[in-house]
């Protein structure tokens, strides 16, 4: 895992927030991490955030969980939801109805393209706790139709590989089927190459 130093570094760069070498490659990078390491990734997240807005950095993290709960908040269904969980047979049902409320490509991506406006960086995280209704590299493709020009970076709980037959991989908590997702830079990757 990259070190808080290594991050604030690479992430306040002036390449990096202007998005310098991306040849018109979409401007999102995955901070993968191991989730058993989730408490000190959070901690992290925290470090990493603090540093780069005393440096002036212009950023927003948004977590996904609570995103999610403050959309069914405002819609007012977090408490029929919370209500129906319990009894809903069988779960994927249950999942199923939950995408629906909080639709990626209609819902979840616009609303974090609206609050990515005039950002210089916008650090996602959060993602363990919505998985499976939320997954990864459909949030990903949503975003690449909505968000503003500005570099995005998951802080990712899971594996980012590279494999010889499927090509990029994106494992989320190491435990799901692995979702193919290959315009996403590796940001463990960047710091092992000094760029």
């Amino acid at each position: 895992m990259a070190t808080d130093q290594e991050l604030v570094a690479l992430l306040g760069s002036d390449n990096f927030l202007q998005m310098r070498g991306l040849n018109n490659e979409v401007p999102f990078f995955i901070y993968p991490f191991n989730p058993k390491e989730a408490l000190s990734a959070e901690k992290s997240l925290k470090v990493v955030s603090s540093q780069l807005k005393q440096q002036g950095v212009n950023l927003i993290t948004i977590d996904l969980f609570r995103l999610c709960v403050q959309i069914l908040e405002e819609k007012h269904l977090l408490q029929p939801v919370l209500n129906a969980e319990p009894a809903q047979k069988p779960k994927s049902r249950f999942r199923v109805g939950l995408q629906s409320m909080l639709d990626v490509e209609t819902v979840i991506a616009p609303r974090i393209a609206t609050e990515s406006q005039g950002q210089e960086l916008v650090i996602v995280h959060g993602i363990g706790a919505v998985f499976p209704f939320l997954r990864t590299h459909a949030l990903l493709e949503a975003l690449q139709i909505h968000m503003p020009p500005v570099p995005l970076v998951l802080w990712f709980p899971g594996e980012y590989t590279k494999n010889a037959a499927r090509g990029f991989e994106l494992k989320v908590l190491d435990i799901s089927v692995s979702d193919s997702y290959y315009r996403a830079k590796n940001i463990e990757e960047m710091v092992r190459g000094g760029l």
